[in-house]
């Protein structure tokens, strides 16, 4: 053993009781956002819509490092920036009340992602929804779970991570321990 994980993303059924992977590794480890409800039904969790901007890239001067406080602004490889998300509890947003809200909320953070006035026009609005743990004493927490093992399967445990949200970006490495 070599003490690293070897990741090898595969799309299963969630509920199928044998994932079919437990017999050829050392563990399981399911990432599966709001289908990993389907996993436990007792996680104190809830689904939430969301709406994240791609901005094309500003010539910002340095490093340009992720930003998280509340929403995100993250450079991505390709030279775009994504920033995010709306909390939509009460429906959607339209892409106007995107913009408007997550402008407000990120220009503080990382003002040379912004124009002066109201762009830059998004090249894309994606949506998704999220699954988030109850807010805590100590915030959202990620959930990371052993699952019960299902019949007829091999040894090989089974994990669940989700509810990441920003604390997941940071905390992964902690997550991973807890896994290994």
């Amino acid at each position: 053993a070599t003490g690293r994980a070897h990741w090898q993303p595969v799309e299963v059924n969630i509920g199928a009781p044998d994932l079919g992977l437990a017999a050829s590794h050392q563990a399981v480890v399911i990432a599966a956002g709001p289908s990993s409800l389907h996993l436990d039904q007792d996680w104190n969790v809830f689904l939430e819509k969301g709406q994240s901007l791609i901005l094309p890239a500003r010539n910002l001067p340095g490093p340009r490092p992720g930003l998280i406080s509340g929403q995100y602004v993250c450079p991505r490889p390709e030279g775009h920036v994504l920033v995010g998300a709306t909390h939509d509890r009460d429906g959607e947003k339209d892409p106007e009340q995107a913009i408007k809200y997550l402008r407000r909320k990120t220009l503080p953070l990382a003002p040379g992602v912004w124009e002066k006035g109201d762009g830059p026009t998004p090249l894309k609005i994606t949506v998704g929804t999220k699954v988030l743990p109850v807010s805590s004493a100590r915030g959202r927490i990620p959930i990371c779970r052993r699952l019960p093992d299902p019949p007829l399967s091999s040894p090989a445990p089974r994990w669940c991570l989700t509810a990441l949200g920003g604390r997941g970006l940071i905390h992964h490495g902690i997550l991973g321990q807890r896994i290994a």
